[in-house]
């Protein structure tokens, strides 16, 4: 597998293994990694932050712990970074908020902390949900092109939606409303 050097895209559903294999960092031509399901009982390999030409990393429903590694703030492509259903912890690297292609995160239900105020001004949609990060609906400040922020149950030190000014969460409430309903009409 870690021969393919032209694999474009790697999913893994419902698979198991004791962890991820360090060679991972050897398919430079990666755009697409998705992990979905799979009981992997180690930690995320920072050599994931060598696959350059990575735009999308989904890692949802996995049994990884330990923290997200710096490294992940060199994948300058990278569009979308979901780390979701997972007992990761620790603080979300500042490497991967100021990465200028990143459109998408969530980091929903997981054991990240830590201040998102930061991020580069290209996200678009936030996802803080059931998490313990502060900060969730200040990352949105700075963000010109931010559409949709997503804070429900988090454990932002007593602060919560109504905290965000009306004249800021009102038109992400309308304008993921408009997203909704043509995604619905699409599917």
């Amino acid at each position: 597998l870690f021969l393919l050097d032209g694999l474009l895209s790697l999913s893994f559903g419902s698979a198991r293994f004791a962890s991820i294999p360090s060679e991972i960092g050897t398919l430079s031509s990666l755009t697409d990694l998705l992990f979905d399901n799979c009981e992997i009982y180690s930690t995320i390999p920072s050599q994931i932050g060598k696959l350059k030409s990575l735009v999308y990393l989904i890692m949802t429903d996995l049994k990884l712990s330990g923290t997200i590694p710096n490294q992940l703030g060199r994948l300058t492509n990278l569009q979308q970074l979901v780390i979701r259903r997972m007992p990761v912890s620790g603080t979300l690297p500042k490497e991967i908020q100021s990465l200028q292609s990143l459109t998408l995160l969530d980091i929903s239900n997981s054991n990240i902390e830590g201040n998102t105020a930061d991020f580069s001004s290209n996200l678009i949609i936030l996802d803080c949900q059931n998490s313990h990060v502060i900060g969730c609906y200040q990352a949105c400040k700075g963000c010109r092109s931010i559409i949709a922020i997503i804070i429900t149950r988090c454990d932002n030190y007593g602060k919560s939606a109504e905290c965000i000014e009306p004249e800021v969460f009102l038109p992400i409430i309308f304008a993921t409303l408009i997203i909704v309903g043509i995604l619905l009409r699409i599917l």
